[in-house]
């Protein structure tokens, strides 16, 4: 590349045209937007491609001379803070990003990189560029003496250059082993020589890439989106390496503008007004919205975290700070508007550049540090308490507020002893706060000794932790109920002075219903249940919790009826006990099993049912053939590893392929399935379950494992493992189903599924089904015991096996939340659906009421997080509202589990919702006219065909368009209301409205297939971080994924092994 100082970078070194200059009127700009291109206008005041406008300027290409650059950069620690600086980014364009003004992707995200960078962190950075265009010396100096007939009013530059390239930075973890670092650095070290062109043709040698794949994570931060989406850095050199060559997919790297006031004759009339921002003034707004960004970004990812001990017992501790959140997220977004018009204003010579200064000082500053520093605490505080709860119910000490009990100020130790309904329970009560907690440690550690003691000489008895921080009643001491003394005073309540008080030990998590009296403890659906006996402790566990990223996630996959749910109950069996004869007297029971077996010598048959212990479950016995599992519930299962320290896998039960309704249901369980893994911080394992003897694999297996590898890259193929069930039939080897396997195996495309005895596991269930029908009262001899016996220890050999394989030779999981694949963006669309047509729907309602000059109201839309799977049925009658001359449906939601338990309707009647929408009148914003409102209305149409286009281009034609759906339904709402209220006009305008956007949708999804048009997932995630600007799609798209969280939540269940 040329690298002549002054001048921005050509493919040539021997080629330096005047338009590289760097000085003015020339202005660089790396290519943050790719869409650029040559005598393309653009507007620098904010950083914008003015699409509408070409030039006709006659462009000189000259292709690439040089080799590409490849090497690993530094990054110090104060670096780090941003990132894009650190890339030489220019510093204009910088704060165009900052301010979004332009959609942060490829390189121009690097400041989003999330993860902790030190010094186990590199960055590896490639560019090469391979053909550059520009305007030749001649035709610069030839160019227009007059402007063209129109020029955009926006347009302040033309872009004069542009050197096409493909650039990525490469940020990878390494694990933190010193002596494998080092081996690590050696490969990555070869790895830029080869794509440097640095040496002869080589390529990277086993070993090589073995010390490759011991990177942790890799992010890829480039102009082309097949390479941003690679996680893995051998990916991310095949990639280069074939898109090498491949100058079609190549992209901007970089632009240099001409300021069109230098560009035309100053005698043609037309005024340009731009500036750039004085470097004191633009260093401070930086260094303010880096830190802004920092805090906001920092906030965001604590208050997304699951807090699931408070959400049980202190919703309004949750509640509270849910509400500082969203006030301090209103104003940062206010901010961020209030200093990008600013900047605007600025750079278009509009104000001065002191003005920035002034608003960086100005009230909404001071109010905005104020939130941050109070969310801050009371996140800070939220986190302790979570851990407080938890270190209890580890310790198997139950936790309940004291809120719950109604007690007050103006009640004394007898009627908080009454409203407590001591005495009625084998239990012991310790009443405390977070006050004499801190206040007084020792005495609250040595109580909880004492109290742990008396507990293991005692099984019965239960300890209970009241917690009286936010209640008026005053504790000037620890109180426990009843005296821990055995004596005759035993009824009096034991103030404590010099013993005291610990907040140790986990029973299960119970809070007091609201229809049932606080004495009768109810266990709480989407709380931690302990099924093992207490452990003990001196005192409070000081060991930070352990956190989700440690957690290994395995998901199984199967077909209808393989016993999924079967095997993971015996599973929990295999790791809690060490022999059958021990599982006999208390087997664990996580959901319900059903079976029929055949007992004595007429082969009489008995159905055998057992309740399991998971009272969420969403097992559903009643229909042959259906899949069980309706619902994806995951199992948290805390193991000792026998060092004194504990490991947790979660284990996700999915509903099952194969399902009797239909190829329709088998893609809407996958939907699900996909939707439900979407939200989990990472992904260890892929337990695919299989019968031994099949003879014939479902038509939908090949699909589901296509699907999965959409959805979570190739790395998913090392993730995927094989559990045969029922195997003792076959002498515990995969049987019949083995070639079938291997046939469907290599029928896939790309790499290879490993199928070896290292990532196969053969188990037997039917000791687990022995367990069941002991415990039913069924007898066997000692012939069939032995049997079992042999079963047992075969199969919780393999589970152990299983379990050492994942957490040992499994160390690097699949994230989800950070692939963007066609799948992906397949879920996220159909996320979205509801969002973009209701939001639709409600700016047509303000756009009716802005036209009656006579109304000074808007609807407001108010999504509300609702708990429960369900569903509005549109035969079913709703109840109207009426809202400021217009009449809007209610939602009357339908419970819906598995089917509709409200009413008889057909299921092809009901529209499964995630979130409940309310409405409010509010004022009309006076910025928000009824052209800006038609505008958003057309956008979110054209999107949303962009969308539907995107979702069903490469799927069967008979499948329906949920988008036009969902047209259909709101516009035979509205005409149902028409005809319930037949003199209103305004419902009678929303529906003409609705009809006419629906014209405009089915017009511009045939205008796209007659194109047939490509749209990139780049293009569509491009699209979606735009629809999210719009408050009312962001409002309900937040209330789904709060819903989505708590239903993970809500069908988990929790214990300890």
């Amino acid at each position: 590349m040329s690298i002549t100082s002054g001048y921005l970078p050509t493919c040539n070194p021997n080629i330096v045209p005047h338009v590289a200059n760097t000085s003015y009127p020339f202005t660089p700009r790396r290519a943050a937007d790719t869409t650029g291109r040559f005598g393309l206008l653009y507007d620098a005041s904010c950083d914008k491609m003015l699409h509408s406008s070409y030039t006709n300027l006659r462009k000189i290409t000259v292709q690439s001379s040089q080799k590409p650059q490849c090497y690993t950069k530094t990054c110090t620690t104060d670096q780090t803070r941003n990132l894009l600086k650190w890339y030489n980014i220019y510093s204009e364009l910088r704060l165009s990003i900052a301010l979004e003004m332009l959609p942060a992707v490829g390189v121009g995200a690097l400041n989003n990189y999330s993860y902790p960078i030190n010094k186990y962190t590199r960055f590896i950075c490639y560019n090469y560029i391979s053909h550059t265009e520009y305007l030749s010396n001649e035709d610069f100096l030839v160019r227009n003496t007059t402007a063209p007939s129109y020029l955009d009013p926006l347009a302040t530059h033309i872009i004069v250059l542009v050197n096409w390239s493909i650039t990525a930075v490469a940020i990878i973890q390494l694990p933190p082993e010193d002596e494998l670092v080092k081996d690590i650095d050696l490969a990555t070290d070869k790895l830029c020589s080869i794509l440097s062109h640095d040496q002869a043709p080589s390529k990277l040698s086993a070993d090589e890439e073995f010390y490759l794949k011991k990177i942790i994570s890799t992010k890829i931060f480039s102009n082309i989106d097949q390479l941003s989406e690679v996680n893995s850095i051998i990916d991310f050199y095949n990639t280069i390496l074939r898109f090498e060559n491949k100058v079609n997919i190549h992209k901007p790297y970089n632009y240099n503008l001409c300021y069109l006031e230098h560009f035309f004759d100053r005698t043609s009339g037309l005024q340009f007004r731009s500036k750039e921002l004085i470097s004191t003034c633009r260093r401070e707004l930086e260094c303010y919205l880096i830190q802004l960004s920092i805090d906001f970004k920092s906030l965001r990812t604590k208050i997304k975290q699951d807090y699931p001990n408070i959400e049980g017992t202190r919703t309004h501790q949750l509640n509270h700070v849910c509400t500082v959140w969203s006030d301090f997220e209103k104003l940062y977004r206010h901010r961020i508007e209030q200093l990008r018009d600013l900047v605007i204003k600025v750079r278009q010579r509009n104000v001065e550049d002191d003005h920035i200064h002034h608003a960086l000082n100005d009230n909404i500053g001071y109010v905005l540090q104020k939130q941050i520093e109070e969310l801050g605490s009371c996140l800070g505080k939220l986190r302790e308490k979570e851990a407080f709860i938890d270190d209890l119910l580890q310790k198997h000490i139950e936790y309940r507020d004291a809120a719950d009990y109604n007690i007050s100020s103006k009640d004394d130790q007898e009627s908080v002893r009454h409203k407590l309904n001591v005495g009625l329970n084998r239990e012991t009560i310790i009443c405390s706060t977070d006050r004499l907690y801190k206040e007084k440690y020792s005495e609250w550690r040595n109580l909880a000794s004492q109290l742990l003691k008396e507990r293991d000489q005692n099984s019965q008895l239960q300890l209970v932790y009241v917690d009286f921080t936010d209640c008026s009643y005053a504790l000037c001491n620890f109180l426990v109920f009843p005296s821990i003394r055995t004596n005759d005073n035993a009824k009096q309540p034991l103030s404590l002075s010099t013993t005291s008080s610990s907040a140790s030990s986990q029973p299960r998590m119970t809070t007091p219903s609201s229809n049932k009296s606080p004495s009768t403890p109810t266990i709480s659906s989407d709380q931690p249940k302990s099924t093992t006996t207490t452990t003990t402790a001196d005192e409070p566990s000081s060991k930070p919790q352990q956190s989700d990223d440690q957690i290994k996630n395995i998901l199984l996959v199967g077909e209808s009826g393989v016993g999924k749910s079967t095997f993971i109950n015996a599973l929990v069996n295999y790791l809690r006990f060490d022999s059958l004869e021990q599982a006999r007297k208390k087997p664990i029971v996580l959901m319900p099993v059903s079976f029929i077996m055949t007992v004595d010598d007429n082969f009489t048959e008995q159905h055998i049912k057992l309740d399991g212990e998971d009272n969420v479950s969403s097992e559903d016995f009643s229909d042959c053939g259906l899949s069980v599992t309706q619902h994806c519930k995951s199992y948290l299962i805390t193991l000792p590893t026998g060092l004194g320290s504990k490991r947790k896998v979660r284990i996700i039960d999915t509903p099952g392929i194969g399902d009797v309704r239909g190829l329709a249901q088998d893609d809407a369980n996958m939907q699900h399935i996909l939707s439900f893994v979407n939200n989990l911080t990472h992904l260890n394992a892929i337990c695919i379950l299989m019968k031994p003897n099949t003879t014939r694999l479902n038509v939908f297996f090949r699909e589901c494992f296509l699907q999965l590898y959409d959805f979570l890259g190739d790395d998913a193929r090392e993730k995927i493992l094989f559990c045969f069930t029922n195997a003792r039939s076959t002498f515990y080897t995969p049987g019949n189903t083995a070639p079938l396997l291997k046939q469907l195996l290599q029928s896939l495309p790309g790499k290879q599924i490993p199928f070896t005895k290292q990532n196969t596991f053969c188990y037997d269930s039917e000791s687990f089904r022995y367990l069941v029908a002991v415990e039913s009262g069924i007898q066997f001899d000692n012939d069939q015991k032995q049997e079992y016996t042999e079963s047992w220890k075969r199969s919780s050999g393999e589970a152990e096996r299983l379990l050492d394989h994942i957490c040992n030779l499994m160390t690097t999981p699949v994230s989800p939340g950070t692939i963007k694949s066609v799948k992906h963006a397949h879920v996220d669309i159909n996320h979205m659906i509801r969002p973009l047509l209701e939001t639709i729907r409600n700016t047509l309602r303000n756009i009716i009421l802005q036209s009656d000059r006579s109304c000074k109201n808007a609807i407001e839309l108010c999504p509300r997080l609702i708990k429960i799977s369900t569903a509005i049925c549109s035969k079913c009658t709703r109840s109207l509202r009426p809202l400021d001359n217009f009449w809007i449906f209610a939602d009357n939601l339908h419970v819906s589990y598995n089917r509709c338990r409200t009413c008889d309707c057909d299921a092809d009647h009901h529209f499964p919702i995630d979130y409940e929408l309310e409405y409010k009148l509010c004022q009309q914003d006076a910025n928000n006219t009824e052209r800006d409102m038609l505008r958003t209305v057309d956008e979110l149409c054209e999107t949303s065909a962009e969308f539907s286009f995107f979702l069903l281009k490469d799927v069967e034609s008979s499948r329906q368009d949920p988008f036009l759906l969902g047209f259909k339904r709101m516009i035979k709402e509205e005409a149902d209301i028409c005809a319930e209220k037949e003199e209103n006009t305004l419902n009678t305008k929303l529906r003409d409205a609705l009809e006419e956007i629906k014209k405009k949708y089915e017009d511009r999804k045939l205008k796209l297939k007659a194109e047939n048009a490509e749209l990139s997932v780049a293009d569509i995630y491009s699209k979606m971080e735009n629809i999210n600007r719009n408050k009312m799609v962001a409002s309900q798209m937040a209330a789904m994924q709060q819903w989505q969280k708590y239903m993970i939540r809500h069908y988990e269940y929790r214990l300890t092994v």
